[in-house]
This record gives C-alpha cells, sequence and structure tokens, in this order.
C-alpha cells in the first residue's frame, strides 16, 4: 500500500510538558495489549505519570514522541535505566544498570511506516551516548518482528506471578 507524501513525522526528545500525551499513549498501548478494566487503567495512569515525571527529572529516563506534519503526536515511547544485579555473564551489566524500553506505541493509522523504529533508534542513541553497550526491552509476540529487525535479540526472562 502506497502512503500520501505528507512528510513524516518528526521525531523529538518528549519534555514533562509532554507526560498528559505518554500517559494517553502507554494507556492505549494497554487497551490494544488485553481487556482491562478502565478502573485499573485509571489508577495506573495516575501513578505512571508520577512514576515518569521523576525518572525523567532524575536524568535516568528519556521519552521520544513522533508528531505528524499537523503537530499531533501520533506515537512515543520511552528508555529507562533499571537496575539489575552485576552479572558476569554479562559485561554491559557489570554496574548493575541497562537501559529498558518501555511504552512503545503508535496510532493505528500511522503503523508500519517506520515510525517506531526511528523511536528505538532514538531511545539506542541516548543510551549510547550515556556510554552503555546493551538495551532491553519486553516486546509482545505480535511486534516481536519489529524489535528484531531492529537488532534486538530474544533472551531468556523468565516471570512468574506471586500471590498475595
Amino acid at each position: 500500500m502506497l502512503h500520501s507524501m505528507k512528510p513524516a513525522p518528526r521525531v523529538r526528545q518528549a519534555s514533562l510538558k509532554d507526560l498528559s500525551v505518554l500517559v494517553r499513549h502507554r494507556r492505549a498501548m494497554w487497551e490494544v495489549l488485553g481487556d482491562f478494566p478502565s478502573r485499573r487503567l485509571d489508577r495506573l495512569d495516575r501513578i505512571y505519570r508520577t512514576w515518569l515525571r521523576e525518572r525523567v527529572s532524575a536524568g535516568v529516563a528519556a521519552a521520544f514522541i513522533a508528531d505528524a506534519s499537523t503537530g499531533n503526536p501520533v506515537a512515543s515511547g520511552v528508555v529507562v535505566l533499571v537496575r539489575l544485579d552485576p552479572s558476569p555473564r554479562d559485561p554491559a551489566h557489570l554496574n548493575g544498570v541497562t537501559p529498558n524500553i518501555i511504552s512503545m506505541f503508535t496510532d493505528g493509522p500511522f503503523r508500519r511506516r517506520g515510525i517506531a523504529t526511528r523511536i528505538i533508534r532514538r531511545c539506542v542513541t541516548w543510551s549510547r551516548r550515556r556510554g552503555y553497550r546493551r538495551v532491553t526491552l519486553d516486546a509482545d509476540p505480535d511486534v516481536a518482528a519489529l524489535y528484531r529487525k531492529a537488532g534486538f535479540s530474544r533472551t531468556w526472562w523468565m516471570s512468574k506471578a506471586l500471590r498475595s
């Protein structure tokens, strides 16, 4: 399918003024991924806004937004530094910190245009400029091909739900 000749969305680093967009996109991501109750998502929105504000303000996270030619934000993603245990298996994790890409979202009409790939590149560049040698992410199986195309490979993280 040929896309119209409109200019490609511009990817920029987000500021704290963009928190509402980032929260809205993250919520839309969860709505695409599953049938979650609105009340749960409402609560998550409030928690995520505070969580992201703190991390961006501290310089341990950066968000990127793609704006359409109309100025409307159509995609976004976040990279955040997370603490892991230092591992002799992976020299990239010796300091116990690794960049992790989260909250990737692209509005439906703008998917499959390379916008998410451009946001991923910005996240990777942000990480590389800070001296990190590895970036991680958690991919839904439906979009894993996008991440493989961007150079990511599958690792073997496992999880277990704990009951209270």
